[in-house]
């Protein structure tokens, strides 16, 4: 870890160290590690610019500042080149074991890695970056129970199915052990299923999950056609966000 305080007394050669002089260079020593010590038992970025992302051609860049992850300190400025990647969206986070900064096409553990931002790789550019950064350090303690929910329209004829991607990330991005949604509609003959995968590769994860919405038997009437028939689905969620 690098040291932050400057010591207020003066080491060069023939300078007087009396008793007083080392017992304030005793004092701040102390304070340096008391201050690290409240510090360090939490996860998060110091201040709002701290590791803030920013997209420089086929690179991401990480402004100045201190992050803290699990007992370690990481300082930026730092650069994380995409060229060699496969296209997709991409987690990009601090990671635990290897002590730096890492890309995953899932959210990490919280005890692996420290979430910086997303962004979509389309093999040569960067877009969509999305900051996901914690602002100032949360302890274990501060953790609280969040819930999102909300409903959506969806029209489809009898036999009829689709797959639904619900992203609430702008709204809840849950930590620790992954919670499940509640999904349902109050129509008969409708199947609401989640799914942990779909065939396109999404996944439900920490900011989004999906649903597989199949329109058994339900008619809206006897009149309309049947592409009109409008299905509504419910959805909660409810986790520890930091």
């Amino acid at each position: 870890m690098a040291k932050d305080a400057t010591f207020s007394q003066d080491f060069s050669t023939g300078a007087i160290l009396d008793a007083d002089n080392l017992d304030l260079v005793q004092a701040e020593a102390v304070a340096e590690f008391e201050r690290r010590a409240d510090d360090l038992h939490s996860d998060g970025f110091v201040g709002p610019t701290a590791w803030s992302a920013s997209i420089n051609g086929a690179s991401l860049n990480f402004a100045e500042g201190v992050a803290y992850h699990r007992g370690k300190r990481y300082v930026a400025p730092a650069v994380y080149p995409f060229l060699g990647q496969s296209a997709g969206t991409y987690y990009v986070f601090i990671d635990n074991t290897i002590e730096g900064v890492n890309v995953a096409t899932a959210l990490p553990e919280a005890s692996v890695g420290l979430p910086i931002c997303s962004v979509v790789w389309d093999g040569s550019a960067l877009s969509s970056l999305t900051d996901l950064r914690v602002i100032g350090t949360t302890g274990h303690g501060q953790l609280q129970l969040k819930k999102i929910s909300g409903h959506f329209d969806v029209h489809l004829e009898v036999d009829e199915e689709q797959v639904y991607e619900v992203d609430h990330s702008a709204e809840a991005l849950y930590v620790g052990l992954m919670p499940m949604p509640l999904a349902y509609t109050e129509q008969t003959g409708v199947e609401v299923e989640l799914l942990l995968h779909a065939p396109n590769g999404s996944k439900t994860d920490y900011g989004r999950f999906l649903l597989r919405v199949k329109n058994v038997s339900y008619s809206a009437d006897g009149y309309g056609n049947p592409s009109d028939y409008t299905i509504r689905v419910f959805y909660e969620r409810t986790g520890l966000v930091g």
